[in-house]
């Protein structure tokens, strides 16, 4: 697709009104010029619009297959939506969204106005953050051995029995304290997410990721994404640092991360692929 006229680019939706904190200035990034984001109202609903221009015989489509402009293009995306959060709900839209022009946007928001209304009523007064639980299984069982008696109690046959017997004890002793350790960290995450019930308007769980991704020597047991009212931001707060305080002892660390524009939480999008001519 190589774009010869401008075209506007769309980041999210706010309600009529939501006018405070737009970022300022326009950028240029790969090839690709987004104007200074500016509100476009549609009734009650007000697109996060940008003016944008790609340099001639460039597309989008072709930006995106270089990793590295493609990285810059997201993060542009994803910094205008991320200054606006602490201020304002914005139903954030995926990286992409292309009209070509202003009447477009304003069609596509009359089209989807109910469920675009029902969508950011769900995440009105709310910002997202990301809840990361990490465990080190070794300290974690090491704990556990002082705790649980049937453990103590096959270490000490261990250091009495022959080297025979004390081969099988061994391996009962391994299956005994992995078996400990997975149903410590159960608890921990169901005890954590049961918590959080007080202080967020909704969970959504996600994938854990391997070590090699999350670049940590502990082994992450909890990947998700939090609802918080702002009015209850403090108390989410407080309530993580007391679950870090209860379980850092037995190998638990606790991750916040945030403020995030609510992607988890924005079930409703402009048009099937995200992206309309």
């Amino acid at each position: 697709m190589s774009v010869l006229q401008p075209m506007v680019y769309a980041y999210g939706i706010v309600r009529l009104g939501s006018t405070a904190g737009l970022p300022g200035g326009s950028i240029d990034l790969a090839g690709a010029t987004f104007g200074r984001p500016r509100l476009l109202l549609s009734g009650s609903l007000a697109a996060i619009v940008s003016d944008l221009r790609l340099s001639k015989g460039v597309s989008l489509d072709a930006l995106l297959r270089n990793s590295r402009h493609a990285e810059q293009l997201v993060l542009h995306h994803h910094r205008v939506l991320e200054e606006l959060v602490e201020t304002l709900s914005v139903l954030p839209f995926r990286f992409g969204v292309m009209f070509k022009d202003d009447q477009g946007v304003a069609v596509a928001l009359e089209q989807n106005r109910k469920a675009l209304l029902e969508a950011i009523g769900r995440i009105d007064g709310a910002t997202e953050w990301g809840l990361k639980i990490y465990c080190a299984p070794d300290q974690l069982g090491r704990r556990l051995a002082g705790e649980i008696p049937a453990i103590t109690e096959l270490e000490t046959d261990i250091a009495s029995a022959d080297e025979g017997k004390a081969f099988f004890l061994r391996k009962r002793l391994k299956s005994l304290t992995e078996k400990e350790i997975e149903q410590a960290i159960t608890r921990c995450v169901n005890y954590t997410t049961g918590r959080l019930d007080t202080v967020v308007r909704e969970f959504a769980p996600g994938k854990l990721q391997p070590a090699e991704m999350h670049g940590r020597g502990s082994e992450m047991v909890l990947n998700g994404a939090c609802l918080v009212d702002r009015g209850l931001k403090e108390g989410f707060f407080q309530l993580l640092e007391d679950m870090f305080a209860a379980y850092a002892g037995f190998g638990f660390d606790y991750e916040i991360t945030g403020p995030w524009p609510p992607y988890s939480f924005a079930d409703c999008q402009l048009g099937g692929s995200g992206r309309a001519a």
